[in-house]
């Protein structure tokens, strides 16, 4: 069995449901952050192992990187329509989404692949090494290379970017809040 996400919209009052919706393809997915704009439209941002996970013409990607994605979706106010849909980066989970007066969709998370790059603070994987430890966590036993924090901002229709960076540094990195101002 393979999860997928979902979404549910409930009222104002939480009184009834607006809607409810499955979101996801064949394989593993999930749904890690919603946001909504003043229109009542829900950005949705997640993790995919699918290669047949719900994108749309015009997408930024629509072809899966790697093993998995994350992805960036965004519903009507209604949930009967899937406004764009969009993969993002090879081995990559979103953590947080906000969305701006525009309706661009900002997104964080953390990847251990390949980002498409645009308008970088950090152009590059910088990876570096962890230490994998023992349950006890005194005693390191093995490493492997450390997961990079992302930042992205999709434009309105979902089908480019105005930045694609990721957040480097050594040790573990992962982008796991966002806020935007004025």
């Amino acid at each position: 069995l393979k999860p997928d996400g979902f979404v549910v919209k409930l009222s104002l009052t939480g009184a009834h449901m607006v809607f409810s919706t499955l979101l996801g393809g064949a394989d593993a997915d999930s749904v890690n952050a919603i946001a909504v704009d003043s229109s009542g439209a829900s950005y949705v941002a997640g993790s995919t192992r699918s290669a047949d996970f719900p994108v749309t013409r015009g997408a930024f990607l629509t072809t899966r990187t790697g093993t998995s994605s994350a992805f960036v979706s965004k519903l009507s106010a209604s949930g009967a329509t899937l406004v764009y849909s969009t993969y993002y980066g090879d081995s990559a989970s979103t953590a947080a989404i906000a969305v701006d007066s525009r309706g661009w969709a900002f997104i964080t998370g953390q990847t251990s692949g390949e980002l498409p790059i645009w308008a970088a603070i950090h152009p590059s994987y910088y990876g570096g090494t962890c230490a994998l430890y023992s349950p006890s966590g005194w005693t390191p036993t093995g490493e492997y290379t450390c997961p990079e924090g992302f930042l992205a901002a999709f434009n309105q229709d979902g089908s480019g970017l105005a930045v694609s960076t990721y957040l480097s540094g050594s040790g573990q990195k992962s982008g796991l809040a966002l806020a935007l101002d004025a």
